[in-house]
């Protein structure tokens, strides 16, 4: 997994991000603090055809015009500002950052994520709302009872609840049918670029889906496609329902130095995981 660091599947953030309301998936990320170390990240993928599309207009509601994405694009402040893909901080005990990691709100005041960023060692979770914005601070947050961090069976699915409306619009999760391979689909997240070492700011691009599993969604990495990194971890993998962009999966996995091999999402379609996101956000639209 990426831990709290992870970025290439930030491309594909940012375009949900932007066609989502105001809230970070861009720009400057403000919130300061040293990252985490993540979890590996993608693979060479079996030479997939990418949409043609802007992916940081995916989440924000900017459709600016086409940008060519390789590796993914940074999103613009605007689009981070208004994005449903934000920054999570993670704060230990003593109100220290530990690291940082992607994530999408599905309702009013929840927060999709991944299992590994809710670690015993997190106490509290900020989520970052752009630049001017003070950050909203929780301490109510949920680990999927089956994560493990071992296997593909292993479901790395986390949920942050705030107290208060986080002001966005939410994204509606992937449940009317399972993925296949092929499929295109759009990946964001607050990671790095694997190229450079800092995150903090919002990046989407996009990819196709390589394989499937019950539990996994998997795309290989290209030269000509996106991928995850560190800091994207909990970040998502959009895909289009009837033209409406939803949650499909949520940033698990990747491996070291970003560029090469598999990038791996929890897949939603999942009825486990599925069950469990319902349990504590029953508001979450569903696509």
């Amino acid at each position: 997994m990426f831990g709290v660091t992870t970025s290439r599947s930030l491309a594909a953030a940012c375009l949900l991000a932007v066609g989502l309301s105001p809230a970070g998936c861009g720009g400057n990320g403000s919130s300061g603090g040293a990252a985490p170390s993540p979890s590996p990240a993608p693979t060479p993928p079996t030479q997939p055809t990418a949409p043609a599309v802007n992916p940081c207009s995916v989440f924000s509601g900017f459709f600016d015009s086409p940008q060519g994405i390789v590796n993914g694009i940074a999103c613009t402040d605007e689009q981070a500002d208004r994005s449903s893909v934000i920054w999570l901080q993670l704060l230990g005990s003593d109100g220290r950052e530990q690291g940082y990691c992607s994530g999408t709100i599905i309702d009013t005041r929840a927060v999709l994520t991944a299992a590994h960023c809710l670690d015993g060692t997190t106490s509290k979770v900020a989520a970052y709302m752009g630049s001017g914005r003070p950050t909203i601070t929780t301490r109510e947050f949920y680990a999927s009872p089956d994560y493990t961090g071992i296997g593909p069976s292993s479901l790395d699915v986390g949920v942050v609840i705030f107290a208060e409306s986080l002001e966005r619009t939410p994204i509606p999760l992937f449940t009317s049918r399972a993925l296949s391979g092929g499929e295109p689909a759009v990946v964001a997240g607050w990671g790095t670029d694997g190229v450079t070492a800092s995150g903090g700011t919002l990046r989407a691009g996009n990819l196709n889906v390589t394989r499937v599993t019950l539990t996994q969604i998997e795309a290989a990495f290209s030269e000509s496609t996106s991928g995850v990194c560190y800091g994207d971890s909990g970040g998502p993998l959009l895909a289009s329902s009837s033209g409406v962009w939803a949650v499909a999966g949520v940033t698990s996995k990747g491996t070291p130095g970003c560029l090469s091999g598999a990038n791996s999402w929890a897949n939603v379609y999942n009825s486990s995981l599925r069950s469990f996101i319902l349990k504590y956000v029953p508001g979450a639209g569903q696509r």
